[in-house]
């Protein structure tokens, strides 16, 4: 019997060690061994994959249990053949995928919770020793249409707008049929092209699907040749190498969008992954599961725009794109999205086009014409540069802003309170959360000596006065931002809400007032910290769009604040919060954020 057809009843080791001495030389190390394709040592089951039904009912009930020992007393055999055929399985994942795997005794080394992705909060363990590969390289099947090298090469249309629906699926799998009937009709009403790519290892049920890697006018890199790890809540960990310098989408039933770094002046680099129109159920998964697919517009002038849409798995199918709704096979237009979560303002440094392109300018309505949004959420309203605690001891920036004339505090918070005035939403509300560069304006009430600002004196000790009377009657310094904001507006910031320190504030049942500078119990805050939370939440402050599981990140609204110094993940960028408490990302690029 084959060690790689054997279940937990029979040994394997002694053949294993057979193989080791083909399989590996003596002389190369182990960090020198790479992932190689090669020939199958044999035919490929009838069943389509080297991976046994023993192997399988293991690495399932893991899953589920994410305990070595409860696996043994569930399946009542000794935790010692769990470990086996769990590593017996990932190896048999990779046979499956044409590559020779790396040594049995090597791949037993380490903690088998981390290579079936298993976070340490749930499991914890070392971490595997064993080398493994971020993504499966699967070569593309022969498809119709144009191919250079092995790639569908999609060019701009000459008028108009070109789009396509992205989705993945498990051909061996179930997949949701209101939502592939919900993107049909999508498909239809736009005239746009449904492409649904393969996830796994090869299977005999892939018609109508394709492996092949689309280029959308070398912007945007659909990597069907390129599979992230199955069993994977973060996808796109280890994917940064791959179609660089330009945007990737990658096939997978979980959804991740990740803003990259890149040098000097190069356009947004953002990797995202498809969803999937499959059923997904992955025991191990700790968030509702999700059904989605990405949507493509290509315009003329060579630009690309991508967005993903998903729906709850176990609903009927329907999902929301920006004003549009598609439910029942049926797509309505012109709907009002629930809200808005702009990226941070940071006023007045705020990027022109941004701003144009956001609430509109001469004559064109932009972003908020088109969504009508019942609700805008707004970040880091000012930025208080002029006094910034961080240029206190900075003589050269102090001296540009007397040149320059930009160190009027009064005069800067001014022009904030007016730019809110303009932006606010007519029939709708406005709401400010409490953020870092908003209490930079206390900090700067608190440490700054009036006595050597000449040019702030005067409204330094306005407003000292004022926060002083405001703490004798019990009103505290949470709330102070705000009272000066109103002050120095014309009309006191009508329909404009602010947020007081810790207030939350949900749109479409996802948490969107809380900024993220602050962690939980006075720990800085961290996109991984917020993460570990649990709750679906809308966040500012880090300048990174990101989408992991129930977790948004906003982008900014402008990518030069002085100081991001080196490679930039920062993008301008917000986040379009739905009824259905689903969320979309939508960069601009040019004078718009979608075509």
């Amino acid at each position: 019997m084959d060690e790689d057809d054997g279940d937990w009843r029979g040994g394997s080791r002694a053949t294993e060690r057979r193989r080791q001495a083909s399989d590996a030389p003596r002389d190369t190390p182990q960090s020198a061994r790479t992932w190689t394709a090669v020939a199958p040592a044999k035919p490929m089951p009838a069943t389509g994959t080297y991976v046994t039904p023993a192997q399988a009912a293991v690495f399932h009930s893991y899953m589920r249990t994410h305990s070595e020992s409860e696996t043994a007393r569930e399946l009542r055999i000794t935790q010692i053949r769990v470990r086996e055929a769990l590593v017996q399985y990932e190896r048999n994942l990779l046979r499956d995928a044409g590559l020779r795997p790396p040594p049995l005794k090597a791949m037993l080394k380490g903690d088998i919770s981390t290579r079936f992705q298993i976070s340490r909060d749930v499991r914890n363990g070392r971490p595997a020793a064993h080398p493994r590969a971020v993504s499966i390289a699967v070569p593309a099947t022969a498809a119709a249409g144009a191919r250079t090298g092995g790639w569908r090469q999609v060019r701009p249309p000459t008028r108009g707008i070109r789009r396509f629906v992205v989705t993945s699926v498990n051909p061996d799998g179930e997949r949701h049929r209101g939502f592939m009937q919900n993107l049909t009709a999508y498909a239809e009403h736009h005239g746009a092209e449904l492409v649904v790519a393969p996830l796994g290892p090869r299977s005999r049920h892939e018609a109508g699907l394709s492996r092949v890697p689309i280029d959308f006018a070398g912007r945007l890199h659909l990597r069907s040749d390129e599979l992230p790890p199955t069993v994977s809540r973060m996808p796109l960990d280890g994917m940064q190498h791959i179609s660089p310098q330009r945007w990737a989408a990658f096939p997978h039933s979980v959804q991740q969008l990740e803003s990259l770094p890149r040098i000097g002046s190069a356009p947004t680099r953002v990797q995202l992954t498809t969803g999937a129109a499959s059923i997904h159920r992955d025991p191990a998964r700790r968030t509702p599961a999700l059904v989605g697919a990405l949507i493509v517009e290509m315009l003329p002038d060579g630009r690309v725009f991508a967005r993903m849409v998903s729906s709850a798995a176990h609903g009927d199918g329907s999902f929301h794109d920006l004003d549009e709704h598609v439910a029942g096979g049926r797509v309505t237009t012109g709907r009002r999205v629930a809200g808005i979560v702009v990226g941070d303002l940071h006023h007045p440094h705020c990027d022109g086009d941004a701003v144009a392109a956001t609430w509109g300018s001469g004559g064109r309505d932009g972003l908020f014409g088109r969504l009508r949004p019942r609700v805008q959420v707004l970040h880091d309203v000012c930025d208080m540069r002029g006094r910034s605690h961080h240029q206190r001891r900075d003589a050269h920036a102090r001296f540009e802003h007397h040149v320059r004339g930009t160190g009027d505090v009064r005069a800067e918070l001014a022009g904030t309170a007016a730019f809110i005035e303009r932006i606010r939403i007519a029939d709708g509300e406005t709401v400010v959360v409490q953020s870092n560069h908003d209490q930079h304006f206390l900090r700067w009430l608190r440490e700054a000596d009036h006595r050597s600002d000449p040019l702030n004196a005067e409204f330094q000790l306005d407003r000292e006065r004022a926060l002083l009377a405001r703490i004798r009657a019990g009103g505290g310094t949470s709330m102070f931002f705000a009272e000066t904001m109103r002050f120095l507006s014309a009309d006191g910031l009508d329909r404009v809400r602010f947020l007081g320190d810790g207030e939350g504030y949900t749109v479409g049942g996802v948490e969107c007032g809380i900024h993220g500078h602050a962690g939980p119990d006075g720990t800085r805050g961290a996109i991984g910290v917020f993460e570990r939370l649990g709750i679906d939440m809308v966040l500012g402050h880090f300048h990174r769009p990101v989408a992991r599981g129930g977790l948004h990140v906003a982008g900014v609204c402008q990518l030069d604040l002085g100081y991001n110094r080196g490679p930039s993940s920062w993008a301008i960028a917000h986040v379009v919060c739905h009824d259905d408490g689903t969320r979309q990302h939508v960069f601009l690029d040019g004078d718009r954020f979608a075509a």
